[in-house]
């Protein structure tokens, strides 16, 4: 059984649809308009959308984490670290110097493989 909330939904999505169809896409724009009265656009995307107050600088979430991302990037240069398996360079936010080890997750697993195989005795041949 339906909640009501359901039932409205799903009785707003059938009366947008026979609009779409009987050619009254105005209506379903109108409705639209008025739920979101300010047509802005995406300070990230650049793409247009609606929202509730002209304040609003970004379409999603995603855009807006994106944004911040961005810019603490721009404040925090990367940091030049070189990789315990392989001996390449690789980049790495300021963040993750501490910790980073290798340069590609294929570097990790060849050096776990190689100290598992020292601890137990066995013999391991990296395959190139």
């Amino acid at each position: 059984m339906k909640s009501t909330l359901e039932q409205l939904r799903d009785m707003r999505q059938s009366e947008a649809q026979q609009a779409i169809a009987a050619g009254k896409a105005e209506i379903v724009k109108a409705k639209t308009q008025r739920q979101m009265p300010h047509q802005l656009h995406c300070t990230e995307c650049r793409l247009p959308f609606g929202a509730m107050t002209n304040r609003a600088k970004y379409c999603s979430d995603r855009c807006r984490q994106q944004s911040y991302r961005d810019s603490k990037r721009e404040y925090l240069p990367d940091v030049e670290i070189d990789c315990h398996e392989c001996g390449d360079t690789f980049d790495v936010s300021p963040r993750q110097a501490s910790r980073a080890m290798y340069c590609s997750p294929r570097c990790r697993q060849r050096n776990r493989r190689r100290e598992i195989a020292m601890h137990t005795g066995g013999l391991y041949t990296p395959k190139e």
